[in-house]
């Protein structure tokens, strides 16, 4: 008899400190919300950034533009050294846009994982929730 109370004593302290374990160390709505906002607040100055890059962009093709336009197409070696710095800013600039878009993508995709992880918490139960 004594031996039982023991053991069950045992196992059922094995269990609970399983237990314990699994819920202290599994993953929570809450620490996903929590990494959602992370990446909100890290995408947002990539997000932010596209639409002022895209103007500026804009404007330097304009002076590119209104250059060649202005002189008929005749256009001095001045002329000619002012369009090639217009362009290798700008070259600039859409480098700059192209890494703000794919670390925008980046991160979306990380948020679509997160919210994908919350929406099969809420689908599974408790105790499955604890044995994954």
């Amino acid at each position: 008899m004594k031996i039982i109370f023991r053991s069950s004593l045992v196992l059922s302290i094995l269990l609970t400190m399983t237990f314990a374990f699994l819920y202290v160390t599994g993953e929570t709505e809450e620490e996903l919300k929590e990494e959602i906002n992370e990446l909100n607040a890290l995408m947002r100055p990539h997000v932010e950034a596209i639409p002022e890059l895209d103007a500026q962009i804009a404007q330097l093709t304009l002076k590119v533009e209104s250059i060649t336009d202005a002189k008929g197409g005749h256009v001095t070696r001045q002329d000619m050294l002012e369009i090639m710095d217009y362009n290798v800013e700008s070259y600039k600039l859409i480098e700059r846009r192209e890494r703000a878009e794919s670390q925008k993508i980046v991160y979306e995709n990380e948020l679509r994982e997160k919210q994908k992880k919350i929406q099969s918490l809420r689908r599974t139960s408790f105790i499955k929730t604890l044995l994954r």
